[in-house]
């Protein structure tokens, strides 16, 4: 079972024992509700609403997006997408292999509908080489951008998308002017 599974099991208890809770017996023959003795609970047909709601929000499945990406026509090898609601809501990742990516968000392959700005980046193979900072602290040398660094920087990328449920296709094309 995976976590989606799991939460959406949790909702569905918490919705149960509420409903028991808020339709039980008072008395032998006489069946009332927690909503009609107390004036702070709405009506029964708004908590039917709220909880249908709430069974159909724990469904919606999400929009997945993949496509292809390349920097001056050729696809990059390898490298890092990721996805940035422009909204806020949950950053969703990608890998990048041999020029072809797909996003996930967490462990779940897809993201929420709406609109993104994108990042990306390739560095060349990491090194075993070292260089000394100006504290003397020796530390292993960073790899080498391949990918210009206004791509991955969120407020210089040219690159945004908007992402509609369902599949999404969206192929990034990069170039190092």
């Amino acid at each position: 079972m995976n976590a989606a599974d799991a939460a959406h099991d949790v909702g569905e208890a918490i919705a149960w024992r509420i409903a028991r809770f808020a339709m039980h017996v008072v008395r032998p023959g006489q069946v009332t509700t927690l909503m009609n003795r107390n004036p702070f609970f709405p009506s029964r047909s708004l908590w039917v609403l709220v909880l249908g709601l709430a069974s159909v929000g724990c469904s919606q499945a999400p929009a997945t997006v993949s496509g292809d990406v390349t920097l001056d026509g050729q696809p990059l090898a390898s490298g890092t997408v990721v996805f940035q609601p422009t909204g806020g809501g949950a950053t969703a990742y990608g890998t990048i292999n041999d020029g072809e990516y797909t996003v996930m968000t967490g462990a779940d392959e897809g993201l929420a509908p709406g609109a993104y700005v994108v990042l990306v980046s390739s560095t060349a193979a990491a090194t075993q080489e070292t260089e000394r900072t100006a504290g003397g602290v020796v530390q292993e040398k960073a790899p080498e951008l391949l990918t210009p660094a206004k791509y991955a920087d969120p407020a210089a990328t040219p690159l945004r998308a908007q992402v509609e449920p369902g599949a999404n296709r969206i192929d990034l094309e990069l170039t190092s002017t």
